[in-house]
């Protein structure tokens, strides 16, 4: 193995080299005229710009934006290429990288071609870019939202419609999704001797580790192990695998099919806090929640009411002095499901 400070010779590819080159031109041709669209890059971009069957129309600032950052993106990398590459191009003679002073290199040769305002490519791109966005925040919303004369269908960009019935289907749909979700986790499992109203939860313990589930007065410590006997010896998606007798292995696809539903079921929760939930908040920070304190966290699920609540402490101040806990209320659709 080459140690870091050591140079190593890749085999040489001269079709690859080739692209690096005419790609390096495309980036770094001079504008004829003063005319950005006599080079092909920005050509090319115009294509990419037309929209339409015949390519009689062009994009909206919020459609071509995103093409343009791209092409930004892969003009940077072609430069690094041609500029500091880690290998050397023999066929095309573009030398490696030196080991000292590469940033250097790098300015002397991005000044000219690199930067806003030069007459290059990068620079057209970057202009591009700049009144794109200008443009996009002045034309106003993407498309408009109408109602109905009946207050039962919302409609918008001209074909796409939603109806209140769908919507609420929606809702459902999530749920009975969730539901059958749970059943596959749990493996048909329903702990119905457990009573949320006679499990004590100490919500001003933060202690490490702790949560309702591990408080001793509850005896949930080692609920657990039954789910775990049943995802083990389950003749239908079990996780073990037989290889003889009285051997067993780990089945590596069924354990991954059960991640997987698992996944399912948070996408189903998401959907169900985001549609049938009056207090939604942010799924970035649901997918935060911790089930027990930790050493730099506490927990984010607590029991209170005799029903489990996501609970998040937030900080309503610049200098981090004030905060207080925000506890949220589920539908009774989620609350009621066997979540492993």
């Amino acid at each position: 193995m080459d140690s870091p400070g050591r140079r190593t010779i890749a085999p040489m590819d001269p079709a690859a080299d080739l692209v690096l080159r005419l790609a390096y031109y495309m980036v770094t041709e001079d504008f004829e005229d003063g005319r950005s669209s006599s080079t092909m890059f920005v050509f090319f971009s115009a294509i990419r710009g037309l929209s339409g069957t015949d390519g009689e129309e062009y994009l909206r600032p919020h459609r071509f934006t995103p093409i343009l950052s791209r092409l930004i993106y892969c003009v940077r990398l072609i430069f690094i290429e041609a500029t500091l590459p880690q290998f050397e191009h023999s066929y095309v003679n573009i030398a490696c990288r030196p080991r000292h002073g590469q940033l250097e290199t790098l300015n002397a040769a991005r000044r000219d071609r690199m930067c806003d305002g030069t007459m290059s490519p990068m620079g057209e791109f970057f202009s591009l870019l700049d009144y794109g966005r200008a443009l996009r925040r002045s034309e106003g919303p993407v498309y408009h939202f109408y109602w109905s004369e009946d207050g039962q269908t919302l409609s918008w960009d001209g074909q796409n419609y939603l109806t209140i019935t769908q919507f609420r289907s929606l809702a459902h749909e999530a749920l009975r999704q969730a539901s059958a979700h749970c059943k596959r986790l749990m493996y048909d499992w329903d702990p119905g001797d457990v009573d949320l109203a006679n499990v004590r939860d100490r919500l001003s313990n933060t202690t490490n580790g702790y949560s309702f589930v591990s408080d001793p007065a509850n005896g949930l410590e080692d609920a657990y192990l039954e789910l775990f006997m049943r995802a083990c010896v389950s003749p239908v998606d079990g996780l073990l695998r037989k290889q003889g007798r009285d051997q067993s292995s780990w089945d590596a696809r069924a354990a991954r099919a059960y991640l997987s539903a698992h996944d399912d079921l948070l996408r189903c929760f998401m959907v169900l806090i985001q549609v049938d939930w009056g207090q939604a908040c942010r799924i970035s920070e649901l997918l935060t929640l911790e089930c027990c304190n930790t050493a730099s966290r506490l927990r984010g699920i607590c029991n209170y009411g005799a029903r489990p609540r996501p609970k998040m402490v937030v900080q309503k101040s610049w200098h981090g002095l004030t905060c207080f806990a925000l506890t949220f209320f589920c539908p009774n659709g989620i609350e009621g499901l066997n979540v492993p």
